[in-house]
């Protein structure tokens, strides 16, 4: 499940001083190319979070924003406390992602999901918390709740019903990686190994490592009645991989 086992900060500390001055501040050029690159990426919340961060310039903003009530403020804020800041206490993290939740935020109900399961692991009623929040998520078009949602579907046993949100999260590479094993295997779905290239190929075109160096394994040794062996292609593809490894 994407950002599961985010550590928690559990430091008793002091608030954060809101008039420090930022330590960086980015042009928006780069903001923005961090962004659109981490989201092409599909990294886990917390990732996204910093650029986010980055594209907006500095973290004395994002406290304004949560000042102002802002729900993905409260949201983006509130995973990066827990996630990445140092000097906050959990506790404030928490309260900032429960009201996002509250106000059926997207991302404050998918990274109330993730804490509670970092926080507490399988825990019965933590594990029907979580769901719940990922399914509110998921509903409201967030792809890393859908592909969580699937991940939970999947590992009921409901495979049908996996693929189904695997299809809705387009353009995810984890989740087009999922469908590639769904139709290869026939998990969930007639057994098809041509539709099962189609979608590693687009997760591997999304940049996404896994499916890159699955592709390029496949290059290696061939696929019967799928593709050939192509020594440029492995080539390239194990380039793709090893560049989205170093970048994570």
């Amino acid at each position: 499940i994407l950002g599961r086992g985010a550590p928690s900060n559990g430091k008793d500390s002091t608030a954060v001083d809101t008039t420090s001055p930022p330590t960086q501040q980015p042009d928006d050029a780069s903001g923005k190319r961090r962004f659109i690159e981490a989201r092409a990426s599909h990294d886990p919340p917390d990732i996204l979070a910093v650029c986010y961060l980055a594209k907006l310039g500095d973290r004395t903003w994002m406290e304004r924003g949560v000042e102002m009530v802002i729900p993905e403020c409260l949201a983006l804020y509130g995973w990066c406390q827990l996630c990445l800041f140092s000097d906050v206490h959990a506790l404030s993290a928490l309260s900032h992602l429960q009201r996002a939740k509250d106000m059926k935020n997207a991302h404050g109900l998918l990274f109330w999901g993730l804490a509670m399961e970092s926080a507490y692991g399988d825990a019965t009623d933590t594990r029907s918390e979580a769901w719940t929040c990922y399914h509110e998520s998921a509903c409201l078009g967030d792809h890393d709740a859908m592909f969580n949602v699937a991940h939970v579907l999947a590992a009921r046993g409901d495979h049908k019903q996996a693929v189904g949100w695997w299809k809705k999260a387009r353009q995810h590479g984890p989740s087009l990686f999922e469908l590639y094993h769904c139709y290869h295997h026939g998990h969930g779905c007639t057994q098809d190994d041509l539709k099962a290239r189609k979608y590693l190929q687009q997760a591997a075109d999304e940049g996404y490592g896994p499916a890159c160096a699955t592709l390029s394994e496949w290059y290696s040794s061939g696929w019967e009645n799928v593709l050939r062996k192509n020594p440029e292609k492995q080539a390239h593809w194990h380039k793709q991989a090893t560049i989205s490894s170093e970048k994570h």
